[in-house]
């Protein structure tokens, strides 16, 4: 009786003389270290995970130590953003590369300090502005509070504000990329 097979026999049958070419073998050798760096800027972003842990989670990768860590890096650089929670992300580029990033990961903590101050600032002078509009209405008092949030006028002054610092960010950002590659 002629024995039936499954299509994962069928393929491995037909594939069995195959070899991954170098190149082919580097691409998922890359790969693979881009998902380590990402499961774990993924569990350091969950909390799951302290940045002070990184260096010995890296050191224990023995040979894929090097090229894991600067791919994490490049990661964590990436994943900062004006206005977003970036706390433990710098922290962990500090820790993984402490002489080479340290002069950009603080002028990118000034520039953060920066912008949230400048919102700040934006939203007291709108929130003046429309508690001004509401007393010319009439309606004034210790329970008046305005949603400045939801002001057209806020959103647009607030955007055009974040676009000029996101030129600044990304200079800052680029050149914290260049100095995580060298480390």
């Amino acid at each position: 009786m002629a024995e039936i097979k499954s299509t994962l026999d069928l393929v491995m049958e037909k594939t069995k003389d195959m070899v991954l070419s170098d190149e082919d073998k580097q691409e998922v050798l890359n790969r693979e270290r881009e998902n380590r760096a990402c499961g774990l800027l993924l569990k350091l972003k969950q909390g799951q995970i302290k940045p002070d842990d990184l260096p010995q989670i890296i050191d224990k990768l023995e040979e894929e130590a090097a090229p894991v860590k600067r791919m994490l890096l490049e990661l964590m650089v990436e994943e900062l953003s004006l206005g977003g929670e970036n706390d433990s992300t710098l922290t962990g580029i500090r820790i993984l590369s402490p002489s080479t990033t340290g002069d950009a990961v603080k002028r990118i903590e000034d520039l953060f300090q920066e912008y949230d101050q400048s919102v700040i600032d934006l939203t007291a002078v709108y929130r003046k502005k429309l508690l001004d509009d509401l007393k010319d209405q009439g309606i004034s008092g210790s329970a008046v509070i305005p949603k400045v949030d939801q002001d057209p006028a806020w959103a647009e002054a607030r955007a055009g504000m974040k676009t000029q610092f996101e030129a600044r960010f990304n200079q800052v950002k680029s050149a914290l990329i260049d100095a995580s590659r060298s480390a």
